[in-house]
């Protein structure tokens, strides 16, 4: 009877470690996705900075590039009104 017992126990106990295993492995799986998703999002805010500095560059560039055009279309035009 007592033998029965004392199997009985280790079996409980025995199971009751693999169930903490098991719940082990599924909080490290849960937090190696969590910190995957994190950077994702860092990947996402970075690239979305890049692209977004990229546009100011281009927007500056073409500003630029036509205010350096409007004196001269300025001038075409006074002269085609004076002539």
């Amino acid at each position: 009877m007592k033998i029965a017992k004392i199997e009985a126990t280790r079996a409980t106990e025995s199971r009751d470690e693999e169930l903490r295993k098991d719940v082990e492995t599924k909080r490290a799986f849960t937090e190696l996705e969590r910190l995957r998703a994190s950077d994702v999002v860092k990947a996402t805010i970075a690239r979305e900075s890049k692209q977004q500095a990229a546009d100011a560059r281009q927007y500056e560039e073409k500003t630029k590039a036509q205010a350096g055009t409007f004196p001269f279309l300025k001038a075409i035009a006074i002269y085609s009104l004076q002539r």
